[in-house]
């Protein structure tokens, strides 16, 4: 009951509370989809340069490219996402996918940036049904290219 009802009164919660909340909804909601030994947490891609980025998960499917899962609880997590790209310079084959705490609470320039790299979102976790889409289903990888 506590849980709900801090998500229920954000204003009276600081912001990390928040944030862990959300990462605790994260967690529950990909293992609902995907078996435990199938999603790596806090995964961070084997490149150069890479030691400042993670993702919240790495996700092995049976079809398609491994699926990079980050969640973004706030803008600050947004802007992370700016590793995407050196991430193709390295030619990873890889889907991405970002999950929001509340996509409306993020600016829309961090938006469209995030959709200029060729990020699937899901706008928030009450968006059960696109989760379990988006972790079941082949998303194609994003080429080295980009």
């Amino acid at each position: 009951m506590t849980r709900v009802y801090e998500v229920t009164l954000p204003s009276r919660i600081s912001r990390p509370t928040m944030d862990s909340i959300f990462d605790e909804g994260l967690d529950a909601l990909v293992f609902r989809y995907v078996e435990r030994d199938k999603a790596k947490p806090i995964f961070q891609p084997q490149v150069p340069k890479a030691a400042p980025y993670d993702f919240g998960y790495l996700v092995d499917r049976q079809a398609g490219a491994p699926l990079f899962l980050y969640g973004v609880p706030n803008q600050d997590k947004t802007r992370m996402t700016a590793m995407l790209p050196h991430l193709h310079r390295q030619s990873l084959q890889f889907a991405s996918l970002v999950i929001f705490r509340d996509q409306s609470l993020i600016p829309r320039a961090d938006r469209v940036g995030l959709s200029d790299l060729g990020c699937e979102s899901i706008p928030s976790l009450s968006s059960d049904g696109d989760v379990q889409n988006k972790l079941l289903s082949p998303i194609e990888f994003e080429a080295a290219s980009q």
